[in-house]
């Protein structure tokens, strides 16, 4: 009787070391993958695998997503939106410009970004962690490639692990 007591102590001890030693950090904001803004006044949240941020593999920068493609049917509903920086770029306030900018596109293939003329917008990177994760706040004006048209993102927020 004593050596099967020893036996489930020392079973539930493991357990627990192993639960609370495999546990996974939560993104570097404490918060779930979240990707949130105002799209002309639409909201637009994302949460899970549709909120997150990837390096580039080709050129020094990485990208923080907000997607709906899959949840929604209707093309011009379907969004992706993301914001990309240089490499270089960790915690602080950037003006959008050629090497930081923001883009809109529906499931059309419509596309509207603040590298083209008229487009504007600001990024700030509150946490940074490469390899990790990354949490901040956005807003931008984004112009369409095609026509006058544009989109106008406010009150973004995000907090996202990298994928």
């Amino acid at each position: 009787m004593n050596s099967t007591i020893k036996f489930l102590f020392t079973l539930v001890v493991c357990t627990l070391f192993l639960t609370t030693a495999c546990k996974k950090d939560d993104p570097v904001g404490g918060g779930s993958d979240m990707f949130s803004a105002k799209i002309d006044g639409d909201t637009f949240e994302r949460t899970g695998f549709e909120a997150y941020a990837t390096e580039s593999i080709v050129d020094p920068e990485y990208s923080i997503y907000g997607t709906n493609i899959i949840e929604e049917s209707d093309p011009d509903k379907q969004l992706t939106v993301y914001i990309t920086l240089p490499d270089d770029k960790g915690e602080g306030t950037f003006d959008m410009d050629e090497d930081v900018f923001a883009y809109v596109v529906d499931g059309a293939g419509n596309a509207w970004a603040t590298i083209v003329d008229g487009g504007s917008g600001v990024v700030t990177i509150d946490e940074f962690k490469d390899g990790e994760g990354v949490k901040g706040s956005f807003s931008f004006t984004a112009k369409s490639f095609t026509d006058d048209s544009e989109r106008e993102v406010t009150d973004g927020e995000f907090d996202v692990d990298w994928q």
